[in-house]
């Protein structure tokens, strides 16, 4: 089995060209939300079925910075990598979502080819850095 992952977006076109791109060939299993509010019910729900939260920044509701506070502050969550999927990509919004405890960052538009390549990668560097201490 392959990465599980929870894909938070509002946009239903992005939600879906992700989800396609992270399962078509690739052993990803991906579920979908729509926001930040819907997600983090989601997690609490099942907070050990996620190996990682790809989550946009700006939606309705509750917005990606604010559900990644969230989660960072959830002794039951926090252990769940979240990466920012975004057009956000300013240094200062980089910086913010980092110190707010985001694992990384992809900027949208992100080449559907390379969105499994660059997941798995992102992947692998959090699991080494927390194995390294």
């Amino acid at each position: 089995m392959g990465l599980r992952i929870l894909l938070v977006e509002d946009d239903p076109n992005i939600r879906m060209i992700a989800k396609t791109s992270l399962t078509f060939g690739n052993d990803f299993e991906v579920d979908e939300a729509e926001d930040g509010g819907k997600a983090l019910e989601i997690l609490r729900q099942s907070p050990d079925r996620y190996d990682m939260v790809l989550m946009d920044v700006m939606m309705p509701n509750v917005d990606g910075l604010e559900a990644l506070t969230r989660i960072k502050n959830d002794p039951a969550l926090k252990h769940i990598p979240v990466v920012m999927l975004t057009a956000m990509a300013q240094k200062a919004d980089i910086e913010k979502s980092i110190a707010l405890g985001a694992d990384g960052y992809i900027e949208k538009p992100f080449d559907p080819v390379e969105l499994p390549k660059t997941v798995m990668s992102i992947y692998r560097r959090i699991q080494s850095e927390r194995a390294n201490g």
